[in-house]
This record gives C-alpha cells, structure tokens and sequence, in this order.
C-alpha cells in the first residue's frame, strides 16, 4: 500500500480531494480553493519598482517623468499583489511609447 497511512490514502488522488485546510490561520484554504483565488502570497516573485530615482511630476499628465506612473501608482506599490504591478508595469510601457519625445529628453538629462 503507497500513499500516506496516517490518514490512509492509497495514492496522490485521494490526497488532492482532500478538504482539510492547506494551512491553518485567517488564509487556510483548501487545496480545491488554493489554485482558485488571488496569488498566495508566499508564492508572489516581489517586481521591483520602476523608479529611476527622477522623481517629478508632470502637471500635464499628472505622470512621474522617470517612471510614467501617477502619483496613486507610486503611493500604493509596496501594497499591491504582483498581477496588479503587472498591470502598471504594461501601462507604464504604454505611457513611454506614446512619450518618446519626453524619454529622450529625460534620457538627454541623465546623462549628463
């Protein structure tokens, strides 16, 4: 007989249905919910900021000229899971790409 005795399970099968929590605590979640809510916060990968250490805000777009977020992005980044900094990550691209003019002369201003 394979599996685990102590809780008397033939094969991997019967310990995947199984209903007891992954974990205990406030997060305990069945396996069966596990894989269906929000990331596990054990499991998120930390994306770094995309600040470039310029830091202003332009009052036309209400964007930061070294990294193309608002001013609500940049507040809220340490507290948002890794799929909403994802999210900003893509508009951040978008915002540069619309911008080329802009990041040239940040990039012109760098470098000096």
């Amino acid at each position: 007989m394979s599996g685990n005795p102590a809780n008397g399970s033939d094969n991997a099968a019967t310990d995947a249905n199984r209903t007891e929590p992954v974990r205990s605590g406030p997060m305990a979640t069945t396996p069966q919910q596990h894989h269906h809510n929000l990331p596990d916060p054990d499991d998120t990968m930390n994306i770094p900021s995309p600040c470039i250490n310029v830091c202003r805000l332009d009052a036309a777009t209400g964007l930061c000229e070294g990294c193309f977020r608002t001013l609500d992005e940049i507040a809220r980044w340490s507290r948002h899971a890794d799929v909403e900094k994802r999210r900003i990550l893509d508009a951040v691209d978008r915002r540069r790409a619309q911008a080329p003019v802009a990041a040239s002369a940040l990039r012109a201003e760098q470098a000096r």
